[in-house]
């Protein structure tokens, strides 16, 4: 009977080894999530900062008139 319950205890404590360990788990991939949802806000800042530079919303070209150093064409084509 006493080999039954060293197996029982011994069964019952890497049950609990798991469960802590599952936990640990559980925990470090919700830090992991927090941080991938940090760094898709920060990418998507950075992609909208880019764009931006890249083809700002605002120019002082308001009047239409074509700026130096684009080539158009016959048709008013880029």
């Amino acid at each position: 009977m006493s080999t039954m319950r060293l197996a029982i205890v011994s069964l019952q404590k890497e049950l609990n080894r798991r469960a802590e360990n599952a936990q640990k788990d559980k925990d470090y991939l919700k830090e992991l999530h927090d941080k991938n949802t940090d760094l898709r806000i920060r990418l998507a800042i950075a992609e909208a900062l880019l764009a931006e530079r890249d083809h700002p919303t605002f120019t002082p070209n308001v009047e239409g008139k074509q700026k130096s150093g684009i080539p158009v064409n016959e048709r008013g084509e880029c």
